[in-house]
């Protein structure tokens, strides 16, 4: 009778809506410098019966800083573009979320225009 299934589609483009959000968060996150941190622990023994002494301790710690220089007019093309895209499939959603609630209004005026009481 009634039929509601017109509204998974908008399920779909919404995904697109996410996924192109997220482009755009990555392109942002590139125009930013990388930051990167590494540690490690470990310990070596000296004497086989005590490899656990303060003497046998092993560690290291190192941070990596890089900031992309001559990158910086395409990064910012990037990121024009990734938001290009966001609008685009964001139009792209809210198109078809009136689309299909007007196929469910025109559906509905038809059952009712032949007598049929088509609840919500």
């Amino acid at each position: 009778m009634f039929e509601l299934h017109n509204l998974a589609y908008p399920c779909s483009r919404k995904a697109s809506v996410h996924a192109t959000s997220a482009q755009v968060g990555v392109a942002t996150a590139n125009l930013l410098p990388h930051i990167s941190l590494s540690a490690s622990l470990g310990s070596e023994a000296f004497k086989p019966g005590n490899p656990f002494t303060a003497a046998g301790s092993i560690w290291s710690a190192g941070v990596s800083l890089t900031q992309p220089i001559f990158h910086g007019s395409a990064l910012m093309a990037q990121r024009r573009a990734a938001i290009a895209d966001y609008n685009a499939a964001l139009a792209q959603y809210q198109q078809t979320v009136l689309n299909a609630f007007q196929n469910i209004a025109d559906k509905r005026w038809c059952y009712l225009s032949i007598g049929i009481c088509v609840p919500l």
